[in-house]
């Protein structure tokens, strides 16, 4: 006759026994457990964490606006300059119409400054001379300059 155990320990371990498949799932998950404190531990000591988590890319980063209404598109250039902290220049090519154009108002979004002055231009009316334009960087990048090809 065998004995009964006398601890809860003790029959903890004699169901362990007896159940081979429960005993082989409880190791695996102390393993996969143990490798990931590992990991951790390791990611933590040679500062992987901010290496693993840096964006790669500038894909989730915009830039928004919102214009109000009874802006031209001169207003709307200085306005987007201001808030990106840069300046601008309108190159003399640019006709009077274009600058007084009205802008449609509302919120616009882009992934750089750049492409907010470039879409400007589908917030004025298709009628307006001199709405194709150029914007170009000046080399220190706080400058841009407006440059209108009609």
């Amino acid at each position: 006759m065998t004995e009964k155990p006398s601890t809860r320990v003790d029959r903890a371990i004699l169901r362990l026994k007896n159940h081979p498949i429960l005993s082989a799932a409880i190791l695996i998950g102390v393993i996969i457990v143990a490798l990931g404190a590992v990991a951790g531990g390791l990611t933590d000591l040679f500062g992987l964490r901010e290496i693993l988590l840096r964006p790669t890319s500038s894909k989730g980063t915009s830039i928004t606006l919102t214009l109000p209404s009874g802006l031209t598109f001169k207003q709307a250039v200085v306005l987007l300059a201001d808030d990106a902290m840069v300046s601008v220049t309108f190159h003399t090519s640019c006709p009077q119409a274009l600058l007084e154009a009205n802008v449609r108002p509302g919120r616009m979004r882009a992934t750089t400054t750049t492409a907010l002055l470039e879409n400007l231009r589908y917030r004025i009316p298709r009628s307006t001379p001199g709405l194709t334009y150029n914007v170009q960087i000046g080399d220190n990048g706080g400058l841009y300059e407006i440059t209108c090809i009609d």
